[in-house]
């Protein structure tokens, strides 16, 4: 089951660069640009002709890294959103919220291409700042953007009992008017593998744009 989490209010600043979730560690960061391994392309990386003439925020990933062990016996997850604006204009104010947590279902290799979480709420509420800072166009630069979660059921997911799923909104304006990219992925652990680093999939439902 997933639980929602209060969503992050991101101020995206340069010129040219989420089971239980927790309120932690929130940052913004420029990174190298992100190959991308066994992700099928996504509806919402199919720019239309009306992108043309404005902003157009796509999600190249979500990573995942352990954080720390904070010495209580829980597991924390460092979840990482990378995006760029494939769009021809800039974004004037941005807001991203992200969630995570475990979906209590099997995971087979069959279904790899097959899993639904539900409704994805992460976009519900969320508004971009009227006056923000500008995220030029580039599509070799991406920004990221990562918040601490809280793991549980490790030990499930690890052995595909159950799914780790992170779910994440991208809400922006661009020529004064409000759009959203909505994300769902979730993670194929690999053998003899921690589970940050497993293969990230796309869901096959709560992936969309505006």
């Amino acid at each position: 089951m997933l639980h929602d989490r209060t969503a992050a209010v991101a101020a995206i600043v340069g010129a040219t660069f989420s089971a239980l979730c927790l309120a932690g560690i929130v940052y913004l960061a420029c990174r190298p640009a992100v190959h991308l391994v066994d992700r099928p392309q996504a509806a919402h990386r199919q720019v239309p002709r009306e992108a043309d003439g404005r902003a157009w925020l796509s999600p190249l990933s979500i990573e995942l890294a352990r954080a720390p062990d904070p010495g209580d016996g829980t597991t924390h997850m460092v979840i990482t959103l990378d995006y760029v604006n494939v769009g021809r204009q800039p974004t004037d104010g941005v807001a991203i919220a992200m969630r995570s947590g475990a979906l209590e279902r099997p995971l087979t290799s069959t279904a790899l291409g097959a899993v639904t979480s539900g409704e994805n709420p992460t976009c519900n509420g969320l508004v971009p700042p009227t006056k923000g800072q500008i995220v030029f166009p580039s599509s070799l630069v991406p920004r990221a953007y990562s918040q601490t979660d809280l793991m549980s059921g490790e030990w499930s997911i690890a052995r595909k009992k159950s799914i780790f799923i992170v779910q994440a909104c991208l809400a922006y304006r661009t020529n004064g008017v409000v759009h959203h990219t909505r994300l769902c992925e979730f993670v194929e652990p690999l053998p003899g593998q921690p589970i940050e680093k497993g293969r990230m999939h796309f869901c096959a439902d709560g992936n969309d744009a505006d």
